[in-house]
């Protein structure tokens, strides 16, 4: 099933009320500097969804998917525009766009510290293909395990968060993800593992403060997946290869080495 633009909304809603419950400073500077891009959203912070939804859908259009353009488009600044001549063959086209496309990503991710602008009062997602599924698992864990942990004014480790967390998701029903598959609940019969819970732990708090940092921007969902998680191919690709070894494994090495022997073995001054 498709996620409707209202339930991802709803997510940027969720996520960016919880924003304001946060202590970091990073994200309180950035809502402060967001109040003239949020000015249309009204008492988002007072009113349920349902009805502020009834009120404001209005500001939101869908980010458009992959389409062919056709003689009277307009470009617009949140999407990449190319005109490519047919004599190209289909695999120089493919390595084209590719670098073309990579380029323009690393541009806008480098200008990202500026708050996102509207344009023509509206207000889009930055992708519309992140998984809504799991970002109720990323809300679950930010309101009620990450802040009220971050914002307990003690010195927590990673086990207070395994450990809460193991208790709030003890509960937690199954998400449907878009194409009808369940997304396996966090924290719960999963393994046993501290190690592996330990490591879940550090991965959600990463993210759902990159989240809740691009929510108090402007920007939804926006870049939230860790340089960590999501370059772990990159990082393989780059690690040298070993160096063979000269003979196979297993072979004395002494058979390939050129020993001289002593004159006299009894002699210990005498050269080698």
């Amino acid at each position: 099933m498709n996620i409707s633009l209202k339930k991802k909304v709803q997510l940027w809603f969720n996520f960016l009320r919880l924003a304001h419950q946060s202590n970091d400073a990073v994200v309180v500077g950035n809502l402060k500097n967001s109040e003239s891009f949020y000015k249309q959203w009204g008492s988002y912070r007072a009113m349920a969804f349902t009805k502020w939804w009834a009120e404001h859908r209005h500001l939101f259009r869908e980010v458009s998917t992959i389409r062919k353009m056709t003689a009277g488009n307009v470009a617009t600044d949140d999407a990449l525009h190319l005109v490519i001549p047919l004599s190209y063959s289909p695999t120089s086209v493919g390595k084209v766009v590719q670098r073309i496309y990579s380029e323009e990503q690393e541009r806008r991710v480098e200008a990202k510290s500026k708050v996102k602008k509207v344009y023509g009062g509206t207000y889009s997602l930055s992708t519309v293909e992140f998984q809504a599924s799991q970002f109720v698992y990323y809300h679950l864990y930010a309101k009620s395990v990450y802040l009220p942990l971050m914002n307990s004014g003690k010195k927590v480790q990673t086990k207070d968060f395994v450990e809460l967390a193991k208790i709030v998701f003890s509960k937690q029903q199954q998400v449907t993800s878009h194409d009808g598959a369940k997304r396996a609940v966090p924290f719960k019969n999963s393994s046993s593992v501290y190690g592996n819970l330990s490591k879940r732990a550090r991965d959600f708090n990463r993210i759902v403060l990159k989240i809740l940092r691009n929510v108090s921007t402007g920007v939804f969902p926006g870049d939230y997946v860790t340089t960590g998680v999501k370059n772990q191919g990159v990082k393989r690709k780059a690690v040298p290869k070993q160096q063979v070894r000269k003979y196979p494994r297993g072979v004395n090495q002494r058979r390939y080495q050129d020993l001289k022997k002593r004159e006299d073995p009894l002699d210990p001054y005498a050269p080698k």
